[in-house]
């Protein structure tokens, strides 16, 4: 598949007939679980850098974005098929591993649909605007709104300048930074010194590699070192403890998640491996990155929020492990 990973991997010494986060009318119901623990302590351990220290409670996706997820996205923001930000990349629909047919015949919002089994498969082949893109689109209230602005000011520029490009003020979702990504993956939670896992599966030893559910009941299990020869459908390891601190999945291995932080300045950060990446990919130690036009079957993304005032209420009284889950987003 001519598997290119860029990581730097910093060696030290409601389910409905749409699937899986969309429902009946075409609307996005995005699953959120809330990070709390605010000011927490970074992880100093490797190399250097500070990492995972986030100063207030912010909400992130339980799962990648899925096929099913972006085929809504791309039916409201492209209704005619002109793919005018190159939102839709053409691998999606002949590759093996991409999830999204694309047929210029079928009635304006229905030229895109998720191929047959790959719906609740996270969606790749995305490039770190496309991911800015659907988060505009979100933080816009979905429907018909706007890709171009709200977490990020694209403003038509389908490939803006890497570096003129940051979250703006008052932004409602957005990608998550490499900090909130890593501390949704990694940190142990229960009160701001509690310390890091190596592993997105609260362990410092990797998780077995294998086929969902899992087997692995000491250190989970997950979706890396071509275990299954294709991703999987987002959530499917089940076996504890396959789901993070926080209770997010597969983010250790299936897809490379972009971040929004910027690294050595062209480029944007990459975090968790893929199912391709033979493990090393999946450690709290190691850092990918990439331009921000890259387009691969290894490349997905999730989002994150800021929650609701009930959220952070519910936070304060311990919640931390709530499933919060919202249709509309604009607000």
């Amino acid at each position: 598949m001519g598997f290119r990973k860029r990581a730097m991997a910093v060696a030290a010494g409601v389910l409905l007939v749409w699937g899986l986060g969309v429902a009946a009318g075409g609307t996005i119901n995005m699953d959120w679980v809330p990070v709390g623990n605010p000011g927490n302590a970074p992880d100093t351990r490797y190399y250097g850098i500070s990492v995972g220290g986030v100063a207030s409670n912010y909400n992130i996706g339980k799962y990648e974005v899925t096929n099913n997820q972006y085929v809504v996205f791309l039916n409201s923001v492209d209704a005619l098929g002109t793919n005018p930000y190159a939102l839709y990349n053409g691998n999606m629909g002949s590759s093996y591993y991409g999830g999204i047919s694309f047929n210029g015949g079928a009635p304006n919002g229905a030229k895109y649909a998720a191929r047959p089994g790959r719906g609740q498969m996270p969606v790749n082949y995305v490039c770190f605007w496309d991911a800015c893109r659907f988060a505009n689109w979100m933080n816009n209230g979905q429907g018909t709104g706007d890709t171009e602005t709200g977490a990020y000011s694209l403003n038509g520029i389908t490939n803006p300048p890497n570096g003129s490009i940051s979250r703006n003020p008052g932004a409602n979702v957005f990608i998550p930074s490499e900090d909130e990504w890593y501390k949704a993956a990694y940190y142990k939670g229960g009160g701001i010194n509690a310390g890091y896992w190596d592993y997105p599966t609260r362990s410092n030893t990797a998780p077995t590699a294998e086929g969902p559910p899992g087997t692995d009941l000491v250190n989970g299990s997950a979706n890396y070192n071509f275990a299954v020869e294709d991703l999987t459908n987002v959530g499917s390891y089940t076996s504890k403890p396959s789901a993070s601190p926080y209770g997010t999945f597969d983010q250790g291995g299936n897809v490379w998640e972009w971040n929004e932080t910027t690294m050595i300045g062209s480029a944007r950060g990459l975090r968790g491996g893929s199912f391709g990446d033979n493990g090393d990919g999946l450690r709290a130690s190691s850092r990918g990155y990439g331009p921000p036009t890259d387009e691969a079957d290894y490349l997905g993304f999730r989002v994150s929020e800021v929650p609701e005032p009930g959220t952070m209420a519910l936070l304060a009284f311990g919640g931390i492990g709530m499933l919060v889950r919202r249709r509309g987003l604009g607000r």
